[in-house]
């Protein structure tokens, strides 16, 4: 139903036992903590910061899914000790963030194998903020992409796990 296991193209060293601060498992409790992050975030004061982070997700050999926003680590060279990988507050950060060595779907997995792996991100539709999913992951979807109803299963296992609307994103 979620197609093959397949392993990562290729696995940065950075990521080499290095997890995500923010992993869980998508289960009922996670699903519910979505929701109402979206909820939240659709208030005139949050909206903004919502739509520039993203949750990256892979399923596992199991269909266990995983997720987390997508986490930097702070570049060898830093000479603050303060910072810490996680998603960085830009002040005072030594890099830009185009230089700073991402945490990808293979940290969600140990380097493991994944049946798919992608992005789930809030963004705008007819003035409302709505989840969007995908299964965009260089290392584990491009050389061989789900098909169309594997991508239909996973949305639906989102939905169903947050208790709200999922939009496949075909961008």
């Amino acid at each position: 139903m979620f197609g093959m296991p397949r392993a990562p193209s290729n696995v940065q060293p950075w990521e080499q036992e290095t997890v995500p601060v923010s992993k869980v498992l998508l289960d009922a409790v996670s699903g519910k903590a979505l929701k109402d992050y979206r909820q939240i975030s659709a208030t005139e004061l949050f909206r903004a910061s919502a739509t520039c982070f993203l949750f990256i997700w892979a399923m596992d050999v199991e269909g266990k899914v995983f997720l987390a926003f997508e986490e930097v680590l702070p570049p060898d060279d830093a000479s603050d000790p303060t910072l810490r990988y996680g998603h960085p507050r830009r002040r005072g950060f030594p890099t830009h963030p185009a230089k700073e060595k991402k945490l990808g779907h293979p940290t969600l997995l140990n380097s493991g194998h994944a049946r798919m792996a992608g992005e789930l991100l809030l963004d705008e539709h007819e003035n409302n903020l709505l989840w969007y999913l995908n299964a965009e992951s260089g290392r584990y979807c491009r050389s061989l992409p789900p098909s169309r109803s594997q991508c239909e299963a996973v949305r639906d296992l989102f939905e169903k796990m947050i208790k709200d609307t999922v939009i496949w994103d075909e961008d």
